[in-house]
């Protein structure tokens, strides 16, 4: 008791890793252009990713905390793409 729960999932600002150049030749190879990817790091660093999600529900908890927006992302993102078409 009196223990505080923290989140599972976290936002993590300037996060680099030469991890996501693969990430990335992974979706364009497969022709995705908005996915989420989920990984987690274990103690010593080594990344294991367990989930690619092309259409994911976002966690809203994680992202208030982090003050950033997924749906806001996607939104964006798509509102160029159509910017492009006309």
């Amino acid at each position: 008791m009196g223990e505080s729960v923290t989140s599972k999932f976290t936002v993590l600002e300037n996060f680099e890793n030469p991890i996501f150049e693969k990430y990335q030749k992974f979706l364009a190879a497969n022709g995705i252009e908005i996915a989420g990817i989920e990984m987690i790091t274990d103690k010593e660093g080594q990344i294991y990713t367990y989930d690619v999600n092309t259409n994911t529900n976002y966690n809203s908890e994680a992202e208030r905390k982090a003050g950033v927006s997924g749906m806001g992302a996607i939104a964006k993102f798509l509102g160029e793409e159509l910017g492009k078409l006309q």
